[in-house]
């Protein structure tokens, strides 16, 4: 009986705290834009009317949780939710709940890769004169054997973590493209040799899923993987660059003449029709 109290007390916790914030002079009456983490507050701010007030929830399993807790005990606004897709479109896997909402790719950093206005201006920043479709199509095929690693490392939940290991910028395109010097960097990395960890990745399985999986490359890709890629120069076709600071265009340079033709933003606008306009 206890723990299952103690689940309720943690599960409440979010929105009372919200709710408190919600109450001050500089929050009162706002709706609520549940997102992942501070990098989607900086990137979607500015993509909302003044009436918002965008909130981390510190992971996808937090964000989904704390909607679903906000749809049973919150009642003065309206809120929604905005979840990177990760493999879950890959996979077939969408949440459909109302207010619920998918990034048009793997996450909001590819969102904007995909967006040739955007990477046009992005591009001309960094002295480009190569074409947006030729950066991209260089990036994907660095990347595309370790974001398919990654995709099977998620959906066969190997109980690898992927998050550190690779150097995204320099690593040679040939390690890139090789699954057994991949696995051999993250199986080095210390999230990988915790005392007791069991982790199932091998090679072969790896090959198997990849032969048997396909996606495109906007779902597959890790948008901070992505530009990471591009920082390291891309065969050329970029001057190599300072990761923060693309990171820092990349959150603050997007902007709504950018976001409007997502589907993104055409699915919360099919929201706002039956609830309350947010969008700017």
């Amino acid at each position: 009986m206890g723990g299952l109290q103690e689940t309720e007390e943690r599960h409440s916790t979010f929105v009372d705290n919200l709710r408190l914030e919600w109450q001050s002079d500089q929050y009162y009456g706002k709706h609520i834009v549940l997102v992942e983490g501070e990098d989607d507050v900086t990137f979607y701010s500015k993509l909302f009317q003044n009436n918002c007030l965008v909130k981390p929830t510190f992971g996808c399993a937090k964000l989904i949780e704390y909607h679903q807790d906000m749809d049973a005990a919150w009642t003065e606004s309206c809120h929604i939710a905005i979840k990177d897709a990760d493999f879950d479109r890959a996979n077939g896997a969408l949440i459909s709940m109302s207010g619920f909402f998918y990034t048009d790719s793997h996450d909001h950093e590819m969102m904007a890769a995909s967006s040739n206005s955007f990477m046009t201006e992005l591009l001309g920043t960094c002295g480009c004169t190569s074409s947006v479709a030729a950066v991209q199509n260089a990036i994907f095929a660095d990347l595309r054997v370790l974001s398919t690693f990654k995709w099977y490392n998620y959906t066969e939940h190997t109980h690898l973590s992927c998050d550190s290991g690779v150097d995204i910028v320099g690593a040679r395109v040939q390690n890139m493209q090789n699954p057994a010097w991949l696995l051999a960097q993250y199986q080095s990395a210390k999230d990988n040799r915790t005392p007791g960890k069991v982790i199932t990745a091998s090679v072969a399985d790896y090959q198997a899923f990849a032969v048997s999986h396909s996606t495109n490359d906007y779902d597959l890709t890790n948008g901070h993987d992505f530009f990471k890629r591009l920082c390291g120069g891309v065969n050329g076709t970029v001057h190599k660059q300072n990761y923060k600071e693309i990171n820092k265009r990349v959150q603050t340079g997007y902007q709504v003449q950018h976001f409007r033709p997502t589907q993104l933003y055409a699915d919360i606008a099919g929201w706002e029709a039956s609830h309350v306009r947010i969008l700017k």
